[in-house]
């Protein structure tokens, strides 16, 4: 069988032979030796599947400098131990470099809109060099129809060990939007922005990483200022034109899927087209609401920020280069006691984020301050009709084709007008 032509039918989706992909993978590792890259060597579970893989290398790494990441930190992290995992995404796979450092080898179609999206990134030579809150390239080994990115190995489940102060949920926040601002800079809209695409500059065994509140490495490196968090992951991401305006530009309403799944409001109004670089600060704005948002009565101004990322009236929308200038200047009037209170783990049970009032116990000096930013709520008649009518698959195609109807009529309507602008645009 051609494995290359049976993974270039099925790279997007899972396989249905999940040995196959692995095998195709371990054809491949003398090919990556000779590049520099050593695969790790993976152990199988009586399913067929990877549960966990070996370092070629366990030995630590005194020194780890940026972009590389901190590695071990629990007990079960011995030099001979295993990195367990319950399953390797079959388009994935961990290898080391020369000098021992781990990294992620990740298979693309060339010429694909999400190869045009790294090679931009790869070619942003600061990235490697300088933290900008985005997973940098470090390489990519063209291979006929496919293409291999080589990326620092991070790790996931940042939310476990919760953050010790105020100072370090502050700072997360920083590093996501310093990323997405990143991204909008150079016109890339993401498309998936969601916890499980933000990564850690530290990764460990699978035992470790079970434990949501141990005292372990991610809190030191926290309290020593050395854990950082990165947006990852451009499956789904578009390189959209360089003079697009972050305000105004709009790409048809089919374009908001696939995706996060709990999107903002643009997404279930039977709408037209919509921003998708608002979109994506929407999507940031949901999943700091649905972490953060019980913070608000001792970090105040999150409520406006967050508010200002998830506002349904997109316009008054912050773009993320605000709501980061916005994060900075509030956070520069706190106190160092202030920033140093521990902040509570997020309850089991959360509201969503635009049921949940998050200026509900803020003072009414901070109010009358931020007050500008807060939640534009819906009318009622996009409560009570648009919004249930969209619940329904065939409500959503009457609002859209009436939004269409009455927009074509408006451009007929107008015509007459437009023409005449044009016209004496000449005299």
């Amino acid at each position: 069988m051609n494995l290359d032509a049976a993974l270039e039918n099925d790279i997007r989706a899972d396989p249905v032979d999940y040995s196959l992909r692995r095998e195709w993978w371990e054809s491949k590792r003398t090919w990556f030796a000779d590049r520099g890259y050593v695969l790790n060597k993976t152990i199988y579970g009586d399913s067929g599947r990877v549960w966990a893989e070996e370092p070629m290398s366990t030995s630590p790494v005194m020194e780890v400098r940026y972009p590389d990441s901190y590695v071990g930190g629990c007990k079960a992290c011995q030099p001979a131990c295993t990195l367990p995992h319950t399953q390797l995404h079959p388009r994935i796979a961990m290898a080391q470099d020369r000098e021992s450092r781990h990294v992620v080898i990740k298979v693309i179609l060339s010429e694909s809109e999400e190869f045009k999206v790294l090679k931009l990134l790869q070619q942003e030579t600061d990235l490697s060099e300088q933290f900008r809150g985005i997973i940098p390239v470090l390489d990519m080994l063209p291979s006929d129809a496919f293409c291999f990115v080589v990326l620092p190995r991070w790790g996931g489940k940042v939310y476990f060990s919760w953050f010790e102060t105020a100072k370090d949920v502050l700072h997360y926040i920083r590093c996501l939007l310093q990323g997405l601002a990143f991204l909008h800079d150079r016109r890339i809209f993401h498309r998936d922005v969601t916890a499980g695409n933000i990564l850690a500059n530290h990764f460990s065994c699978f035992q470790d990483c079970e434990s949501f509140d141990r005292k372990d490495m991610r809190a030191d490196l926290r309290k020593a200022d050395l854990l950082n968090y990165a947006l990852n992951d451009f499956d789904l991401s578009m390189l959209l034109p360089s003079d697009a305006c972050l305000k105004t530009f709009r790409l048809p309403i089919v374009e908001i899927y696939p995706g996060v799944w709990d999107k903002p409001h643009e997404a279930i109004r039977g709408e037209i087209d919509f921003n998708p670089f608002a979109y994506d600060v929407g999507c940031l704005g949901i999943e700091f609401a649905h972490t953060f948002q019980h913070l608000c009565p001792s970090i105040p101004f999150l409520a406006p920020l967050i508010d200002g990322m998830v506002n349904s009236h997109v316009p008054a929308r912050f773009t993320a280069q605000e709501a980061l200038n916005f994060l900075d200047e509030a956070q520069s009037e706190m106190t160092g006691d202030q920033l140093a209170e521990s902040p509570d783990v997020t309850p089991q049970f959360v509201l969503p984020f635009d049921e949940f009032d998050r200026w509900s116990d803020l003072p009414s000096s901070l109010i009358e301050k931020w007050g500008r930013y807060r939640e534009c709520r819906p009318s009622r008649f996009a409560t009570h009709i648009i919004h249930p009518l969209c619940m329904r698959p065939w409500g959503t195609s009457l609002v859209y084709y009436t939004r269409l109807t009455f927009r074509r009529a408006f451009l007929v309507c107008s015509l007459p007008l437009r023409l005449s602008y044009y016209i004496l645009s000449f005299f």
